[in-house]
């Protein structure tokens, strides 16, 4: 399963690449329609025959486990066509492999592509077990009464998702025994975004992510036409995946240290000097954090000038509308550009 799904979406993925490359600049194009190229493209051709080989997915068998990991989203993305998607997803949005894959889910809006298939899956199964009280002579009736039968891997798996607990039932709200598939699939949604929930909150790389981001949904600027850099510049912002001290400070031999996170535009760059300050009674490094970056840097004063009236107001009252106004979201994503410009030159 495994080896052949890798072979087909990265041959699929690849030809994504070159339509975007040569047929289609996608950095003019908002990013969610390059989503839906890759649903209109790849997708298909990834979930072909899926309703056999979905049930032996990691993301299968983490739903079909009674006793799931304690972060469920990290068994999600080890599945070989989760892998994929999020790889597709990180390339899109222009971050780091290492990104939170609870931040790109989050920014994306869009959920593991075997939760997607999920409805796939189940109408297949149903129309099987439709076949098989009309007594249909069909030879994949046949196949479905074994595995009926002797309760094998596959009827078993989709047979328990359909009737047991995530964590209470899965099919508690469908108001029968046989629930639709769709009525899964949009249960099964419930439940990964409450896992989605968990695993964004754990994760300390996210802390300025989990102050702005209100709900499991497309981000405003993925929809908007916005220039790619800044674009770009914003998702990296958002999700951590940038070069700032507090992201490039987590790495090397001193990545334990304040100092090594201090913010270089208010603090001296003697390290030493740093490192002996902060041991200091009462000394807190002034960390070069997005918050800080965005608000308090000094350095950046001028900039923050350059922003409309009601863009300045929210930045010191409500981060969270900064990424829900079109206007505001552009003004701000100008200035996150601007700021990336003057602070890495060699960037640009």
């Amino acid at each position: 399963y495994q080896r052949r799904v890798r072979g087909r979406f990265h041959l699929m993925l690849t030809l994504l690449f070159c339509i975007s490359h040569v047929y289609i600049d996608t950095r003019h194009i908002r990013k969610r329609v390059v989503f839906k190229l890759f649903d209109a493209l790849v997708l298909p051709v990834a979930a072909y025959g899926c309703q056999v080989w979905l049930p032996s997915t990691f993301i299968y068998k983490e739903i079909f486990n009674d006793e799931r990991t304690r972060d469920s989203c990290k068994a999600f993305a080890k599945d070989p066509l989760e892998k994929l998607h999020l790889s597709f997803l990180k390339w899109t949005l222009g971050v780091r492999k290492s990104t939170p894959n609870a931040a790109i889910w989050g920014d994306s809006g869009r959920i593991p592509l075997g939760i997607t298939l999920t409805k796939q899956t189940f109408a297949y199964k149903e129309r099987l077990e439709q076949m098989n009280a009309d007594d249909d002579h069909a030879l994949v009736r046949h196949a479905y009464q074994e595995q009926k039968l002797l309760d094998l891997s596959w009827y078993q798996c989709l047979s328990k998702i359909a009737t047991s607990s995530l964590p209470e039932n899965i099919a508690r709200g469908s108001g029968h025994s046989n629930p639709r598939p769709s009525q899964i699939r949009k249960n099964i949604t419930k439940w990964f975004i409450e896992a989605w929930e968990l695993n964004r909150a754990a994760n300390r790389k996210l802390a300025f992510y989990n102050s702005v981001k209100r709900s499991f949904n497309e981000e405003l600027y993925l929809k908007l036409m916005l220039n790619n850099t800044d674009s770009r510049r914003m998702a990296q912002f958002r999700t951590s995946s940038h070069m700032y001290k507090v992201e490039s400070g987590r790495h090397g031999t001193n990545r334990l240290t304040p100092a090594n996170r201090a913010c270089p535009n208010c603090s001296s760059e003697d390290q030493e000097t740093l490192q002996l300050l902060f041991e200091l009674p009462g000394t807190e490094p002034i960390i070069e954090d997005e918050l800080h970056i965005l608000i308090h840097c000094p350095h950046y004063n001028d900039l923050r000038q350059l922003l409309h009236p009601e863009t300045k107001a929210l930045l010191s009252t409500n981060l969270k509308d900064l990424f829900n106004s079109s206007t505001i979201l552009r003004d701000i994503s100008s200035l996150i550009r601007k700021i990336h410009d003057r602070r890495f030159p060699k960037d640009i």
